[in-house]
């Protein structure tokens, strides 16, 4: 017997939900506003309704035990014991067409529920409302009351559950066949790596516990496939359900897509898939506009789903971008939405952070499904984390953008929306400002604690106006209109963070202020990032985060809301290259801070000078911002080196651009190639110039990011939690530790291969703190402190010399 815990929703959508993809009608903005309208509606009721009236009952259907719940909207039960079953539906859109278009999928779900109770309490039949209310008002409503008999329910329940049955046997077949394949599978590889096993263990043992553990794993160790061949052998044992693999690179997702053809080449029989984000892999001229009148892979996406889902499944194993697309392509369906749907199907997930962490994203996730299975996170380059989910719920909105909305509003569709925008601006402009805060003189600008009401109410109107817009007129939308409802949509949810006494104090909210004291937008900025972290990581089993740079380790432990006083929570393994394919250098002499940096910069510029002219090859050199690089790249235009070519990142380079960029740096050139580039920059991670493609590495300054009003208060919020025992945390997480990770990146790029030959060369004279010491010493116990040119150059040249590599 296969035993399955289900919603009544698993199986309704599934079996019933037919017709359009229509972003208009389902997005999140209109499922946060139906769970407010429907406790609201409920509220209203009499003493004879129960609210959210759970419900559980178990089927068995030939080999399947489904043990359903879930809680019916309202139930009613009069004086003679009669029972109404309700199901309220809210939406933007005219409620004739929305009964037209998914009246039977919303009747299904009651119809389960009526069944439930009426078996379970022995009636004859039970009567069902269902509900249909507008957003914008839920006063506008419409409802249809019928009167079932039981044996109508029974037979309407057992034709659905036979049918997702059917359904059932078709995906157990995959999975079976996933497992027994997986039982055989052997590691790709005849040899190990030095670490690897230790890692795998580690893993598995994580699993196990069902641990959240950090990994600290050098290039070139081998993480990936470290990380998932012990997971994927979880399957083989029914240990595992799905793994989720995250990366922020596209550069790290084909190593992991690669890494699951590599296991499928060895019999695996695996389902992967890559994700690719909407803006990339939209077929749509008019990107997110999601819906039947102006997309055609929009049109009765939902009837052709299942059978589109099953093809793919037999066709294909691994599902990257380009198999998406020419799914989507072949069945005339949405290829974003289909990789999400499909992706319910698959074994590995292969997607950026946002899938997880993002609220932008996470609906895909279906939350509840994770938790009642064996489902496990993994994390690459878990240093980035922190970083990209405050980004993630961070945003400006500016006065300027509204009143471009605003502007964009012709004709007399828009009179609402123009009304409630108008209100928005209003709200912002009866503000008051303090001219003599502190703030306002040194940055213009105002911290906040709250925003009012009134602009909350205007900014969730304006959002109803735009939805209703887009159902009935959709082609008056313009992309900067559509836009400007996903910002302020962003806005009234992190509103709503803000208004969390749980969350309150994680933020910092503050308007941007002109010259003449009048507002000029508003800021919301995320300080911690770690219980949004720690709410998306609880979904999984087990979490294993990892990262070549995890250093220092307390402080990404606890920004990845780890327990820093736990030590058997983490791995640290140590490189497994020889240290005389390499040398580190560090120069502690010159000083890189600010106020210094003109007066070392020709003596910088000499080291470079120096660093490069010993042996014919690629270099890189970081700069600490670009203004730095415009004034290294003033002095090779003064004194070009001989036989050398010059390369420079620019401030905004396309996708095209960075790839030309980096296909300069070829082990043909005829002459020496220096790329110079911005430290923390596009070119800092992620990048692999393997063997004499990249044979040296010269970072410039510690890195720090620069001095400003928003680091500055991260640096009071950890101070603050500190409780002042620790008076340098504060600094430490907003500006020392950020950049030495900027400084360990950029590092990395130079051994990558067991057979890679190069040297890394640190300039600033604050590489003697202790705390770059003391990392430094962990990760680089061979480095070298020099103070001259010439000690570099005798250094140098020997170092080739030694590898037979001296042209």
């Amino acid at each position: 017997m296969y035993k399955f815990s289900l919603s009544v929703h698993d199986i309704v959508d599934i079996i019933l939900r037919r017709g359009h993809l229509d972003t208009r009608v389902f997005n999140q903005s209109s499922m946060q506003q139906g769970t407010l309208l429907h406790s609201l509606y409920q509220s209203e009721q009499g003493k004879d309704y129960i609210s959210e009236y759970p419900v559980e009952y178990t089927f068995v259907q030939d080999e399947f035990t489904f043990q359903v719940s879930g809680k019916a909207d309202g139930v009613i039960i009069d004086k003679d014991g009669n029972i109404t079953v309700e199901e309220i539906k809210t939406t933007v859109a005219d409620l004739d067409e929305f009964i037209h278009d998914h009246g039977q999928w919303h009747l299904g779900q009651a119809v389960f529920y009526a069944y439930i109770i009426a078996k379970q309490r022995k009636l004859g039949s039970v009567s069902i409302l269902m509900t249909y209310m507008k957003q914008n008002n839920y006063r506008i409503r419409k409802q249809i009351n019928q009167i079932f008999k039981f044996e109508e329910l029974e037979r309407t329940v057992n034709d659905v559950i036979l049918r997702y049955a059917s359904y059932c046997r078709k995906i157990i077949r995959f999975k079976e066949e996933r497992n027994e394949s997986v039982k055989a599978l052997s590691f790709p590889f005849t040899d190990l790596r030095k670490g690897q096993e230790e890692m795998m263990t580690f893993v598995t043992k994580a699993c196990d516990e069902k641990k959240q553990v950090f990994i600290e794993a050098p290039t070139g160790i081998g993480k990936t496939i470290s990380v998932l061949y012990p997971l994927v052998k979880r399957f083989g044992s029914r240990k595992a359900d799905r793994i989720f693999y995250l990366t922020n690179k596209n550069s790290i997702k084909e190593i992991a897509m690669s890494t699951m053809r590599l296991f499928d080449q060895s019999g695996a029989k695996t389902k992967s898939i890559e994700f690719t984000s909407k803006e990339n892999i939209c077929f749509n001229d008019k990107k997110g506009h999601c819906n039947p009148v102006e997309c055609p892979f929009a049109r009765n996406y939902y009837d052709k789903l299942l059978d589109a889902i099953f093809d793919a499944l037999h066709r294909y194993d691994t599902f990257d971008r380009s198999v998406i697309e020419s799914l989507g392509f072949e069945k005339t369906m949405c290829p974003y939405q289909f990789q999400s749907d499909l992706s319910k199907y698959c074994d590995v997930l292969v997607c950026d952070y946002s899938y997880v962490y993002d609220y932008h994203d996470r609906l895909c996730l279906e939350e509840s499904n994770i938790k009642s299975t064996h489902t496990f996170l993994c994390v690459d380059e878990c240093h980035n984390l922190p970083e990209r989910v405050r980004e993630m719920y961070s945003l400006t909105l500016s006065m300027a953008e509204i009143e471009d909305a605003l502007s964009l509003c012709t004709g007399t569709e828009f009179t609402l929306l123009k009304e409630d925008i108008k209100n928005i601006l209003s709200g912002f402009e009866q503000m008051s400002i303090d001219p003599d805060d502190e703030n306002i003189k040194r940055y213009q600008l105002q911290i906040i604690d709250s925003v009012s009401v009134e602009i909350e109410d205007s900014l969730n109107n304006a959002i109803y106006d735009i939805k209703s817009i887009l159902k009935k007129h959709v082609e008056l939308i313009t992309d900067p209109l559509l836009e400007f409802f996903y910002k302020i949509n962003s806005l009234f949810y992190l509103l709503s963070l803000i208004n969390d006494p749980d969350t309150h104090d994680t933020f910092l909210t503050y308007l941007l202020v002109n010259q003449d004291m009048t507002i000029e937008g508003i800021r919301i900025a995320n300080l911690d990032s770690r219980n949004l972290i720690q709410k998306g990581s609880d979904l999984f089993e087990s979490t294993i985060y990892f990262s070549a740079t995890l250093s220092p380790k307390d402080y990404y432990i606890d920004l990845l809301a780890g327990d820093v006083k736990e030590e058997s929570n983490r791995l640290i393994l140590s490189s497994p290259f020889d240290f005389n394919n390499r040398r580190v250098f560090v120069n502690s002499k010159l000083s890189l801070k600010y106020r210094d940096r003109d007066n070392t910069l020709f003596e910088v510029f000499s080291l470079i000078q120096t660093a490069c002219s010993i042996k014919k090859g690629n270099y890189f050199v970081f700069c600490p911002s670009f203004e730095y690089l415009d004034r290294i790249r003033s002095f090779f235009e003064q004194s070009p080196l001989e036989n050398t070519t010059i390369v420079y990142q620019g401030r905004s380079m396309s996708e095209n651009s960075r790839n030309e960029f980096l296909s300069s740096f070829s082990i043909d050139n005829q002459n020496t190639l220096i790329g110079v580039m911005v430290l923390g920059g596009i070119f800092s991670e992620g990048i692999d110039l393997v063997g004499d493609r990249l044979i040296g590495s010269i970072v410039i300054s510690v890195g720090l990011p620069q001095i400003g009003f928003e680091r500055d208060r991260l640096k009071e919020y950890y101070d603050k939690l500190d409780g002042g025992e620790e008076k340098q945390k504060g600094f430490s997480y907003s500006y020392s530790y950020p950049g030495l990770n900027r400084v360990l990146q950029a590092a990395g790029r130079v051994i990558r291969t067991e057979n890679d030959k190069g040297f890394i060369l640190f300039i600033d004279s604050r590489y003697k703190y202790s705390l770059y010491r003391t990392v430094f010493g962990e990760i680089y116990p061979d480095c070298r402190y020099l103070y001259s040119n010439g000690q570099l150059k005798l250094e140098l040249k020997k170092f080739w010399e030694d590898k037979n590599d001296l042209q």
